[in-house]
């Protein structure tokens, strides 16, 4: 085709012959045959459409598909919402990729929402229920299509059978493979993950979000690695591990940092509601429901309110958490039931509200027709007795919630229990229930439910003391990361492959946390991040510290290797944390006894480094650890132990 002279230009094209010229080769590409693929940026206002409209004209003779898409999400894969004109027009075309797409601009219309969108989601569901059937064997985005579009026009009564067979059919899928990576980006992602979320399956979510997470990461495909993180998340948040969710989500915040998009908030205010942080929670909620607003994401409102409801919940403000977890059952999201029915069948049973509660007991009653996991049976009896008062009911959500791995609700069954039991001015068997329901949910850091059955507790009389832990609050988010996965066990390059970072970059980081915390190995770190900040006085190598940390082989294995008449004697040389901690790290030259870190196992060179004291050499050292120590030498460690210590406080009064 000749060059095109500034006349044959579309109108408004002044001085784009250049662009003109590019479409002019992708048109010629295309009629010889080749595949071509144009990206056009821009910034609003500076002529895309016009160019568009030119090249259109310039494609004399071929097919042209015209789609007109709307963004309803930062993160969605295709946002064909306001016409699904893409779908529609690919089916005489590729019938395969046309039910991809349907599935596409379904999972779209399922987060804008019915609030935003009335008509839209059964309309998506309608237009793919109407496709031309797959022209082989059902491909898993066939079976997930069909059985997502019929749940969302005829019910879940109706469509749980096949919703059942598609998590099978997702579950099964090697995420290994390309052919098993491709299907779990494609139906395992948002579709997958809310199906197997309706269900009630806590175990099939776990394992798509994880399969998708690891296909994701083999490929470098971020999108779908911070979707899968998010959904990760918060299965560990239903299982009570609330440490690996909020790893999760400060990676998911790492990647968004790199991308430069916003982070997805869905899991960090859920966790931020388990752990009964108000002020972190109220303030996520309240920016997603804004966003929502603004953004038509109706998902992510209604996510908001199940947050809310468990928030309002753990403080016993039960009508507001009534009205939270009312809304989203009312707008039946896909997936969100399983976490706003059993807040709300406890908030409504609290303020009276009779009809909610046998709401909550319908959807769960459903589910159990179709898929009778022990987690929707425990939830269900749970409801049940709350709504009928009889103890039995109570009874089964313990013992069926105690086969699964939803410790959280196991701990809330034992809590609501206790609580009824108190009622019932049962209150010796109501402080066994407490006290059980107290110790697991501080355990896990729900500090809000934990709070709750500490009031209970103490309402009967009984004492409890407030568990304080202190946080690491002088780390960044990206070093505290960075640090959980050094305990892990991830060397730096590891690391930095994980978070895209160099192993450079990995190194320079940990020594800032290595100076915050006043440690100097992955081990004291790996200590000091257990108990919520800095080693306790006596251990490490920062402020406050006086002979460092116990190594490998301290005090414990020592008392658990003598016997135990002579642990008896010598009791009182282990009872007090000074006694502990007073132990010499590198040995005593004077007395001959080693250190922790002189011991064969412990991997060190002993006397080697900076500021360490060689061992005496010539003078044999009795063995004072490990199987087979002599109660008398591990006093006489002791002993040596207590003078060290008095030595060292003599020398600071000086």
């Amino acid at each position: 085709m000749a060059p095109i002279r500034p006349s044959d230009s579309a109108p408004g094209l002044m001085d784009r012959r250049r662009e003109c010229g590019v479409l002019d080769r992708f048109v010629d590409g295309v009629r010889a045959g080749e595949g071509r693929a144009l990206v056009m940026r821009g910034e609003p206002g500076v002529g895309k459409t016009v160019l568009l409209e030119y090249l259109i004209g310039r494609a004399a003779g071929c097919r042209v598909v015209r789609a007109v898409g709307v963004q309803s999400e930062m993160e969605l894969a295709f946002a064909g919402l306001h016409q699904l004109s893409a779908a529609r027009l690919l089916e005489p075309l590729d019938t395969a990729l046309a039910r991809e797409t349907h599935l596409e601009a379904l999972t779209a219309a399922v987060f804008v929402g019915q609030e935003f969108m009335p008509d839209g989601v059964r309309e998506a569901a309608e237009a793919a229920l109407a496709a031309p059937p797959a022209a082989a064997a059902p491909r898993p985005v066939d079976v997930v299509l069909d059985a997502y579009a019929l749940l969302l026009t005829e019910g879940f009564v109706v469509a749980g059978p096949a919703l059942r067979r598609a998590l099978d059919v997702l579950v099964a899928l090697d995420a290994g493979t390309s052919d098993g990576r491709r299907w779990l980006f494609l139906a395992g992602g948002r579709a997958g993950i809310t199906i197997a979320m309706d269900l009630c399956d806590w175990e099939s979510m776990q394992t798509l979000a994880a399969g998708q997470a690891q296909a994701a990461r083999d490929v470098g495909a971020l999108v779908q690695l911070r979707t899968a993180m998010i959904f990760l998340a918060a299965t560990h948040i239903m299982r009570g591990e609330l440490g690996a969710a909020g790893r999760l989500i400060g990676e998911e915040r790492l990647i968004a940092d790199v991308t430069g998009t916003p982070p997805v908030s869905y899991a960090a205010m859920m966790l931020a509601a388990w752990c009964g942080r108000e002020q972190d929670a109220t303030e996520l909620i309240e920016a997603t429901v804004r966003e929502a607003a603004i953004r038509d994401q109706g998902f992510s409102a209604d996510f908001a309110d199940c947050a809310a409801a468990v928030l309002y919940n753990a403080q016993g403000r039960y009508g507001d958490a009534c009205d939270a977890a009312r809304r989203v059952v009312e707008h039946q999201v896909v997936g969100l039931g399983a976490f706003a029915a059993p807040e709300l069948a406890e908030a409504a049973a609290r303020t009276g509200e009779v009809a909610l509660v046998r709401t909550a007991l319908a959807w769960l009653s459903e589910r159990i027709r179709v898929t009778p996991t022990e987690w929707a049976l425990g939830m269900q009896a749970r409801a049940r007795a709350l709504h009928t008062g009889d103890e039995a009911g109570y009874l089964e959500s313990i013992e069926q919630l105690a086969r699964t791995g939803g410790r959280v609700q196991f701990a809330r069954s034992h809590l609501v229990y206790g609580e009824w039991l108190s009622r019932e001015n049962r209150r010796l068997e109501a402080r066994a229930q407490l006290r059980t329901a107290y110790d697991m949910l501080a355990d896990m850091g729900a500090d809000g439910f934990a709070e709750r059955a500490r009031r209970e507790l103490q309402a009967i009389g009984d004492t409890v003391r407030r568990r304080t832990a202190e946080t690491v609050s002088d780390l960044t988010e990206q070093e505290a990361h960075i640090a959980r996965l050094a305990v892990d066990g991830g060397t730096n390059a590891e690391i930095g492959a994980q978070l895209f970072l160099s192993a450079r970059t990995v190194e320079w980081h940990l020594r800032k946390v290595y100076t915050k915390l006043g440690v100097r190995s992955r081990r004291e770190l790996g200590q000091a991040l257990a108990t919520g900040g800095r080693l306790p006085a006596g251990q490490g190598t920062g402020p406050g510290s006086f002979t460092g940390a116990p190594g490998r082989l301290g005090v414990s294995r020592w008392a658990r290797t003598v016997k135990p008449r002579s642990l008896r004697r010598n009791r009182r040389s282990f009872s007090t944390e000074r006694d502990v901690v007073s132990l010499p790290r590198h040995g005593d030259a004077a007395h001959g006894v080693p250190g922790h870190d002189d011991h064969p196992r412990s991997g060190r060179n002993p006397g080697a480094g900076r500021g360490r004291r060689p061992r005496p050499r010539g003078r044999p050292v009795p063995r004072t650890c490990g199987p087979g120590a002599p109660a008398a030498v591990v006093a006489s460690a002791a002993a040596v132990g207590r003078m060290a210590h008095a030595r060292a406080v003599r020398r600071r009064r000086r």
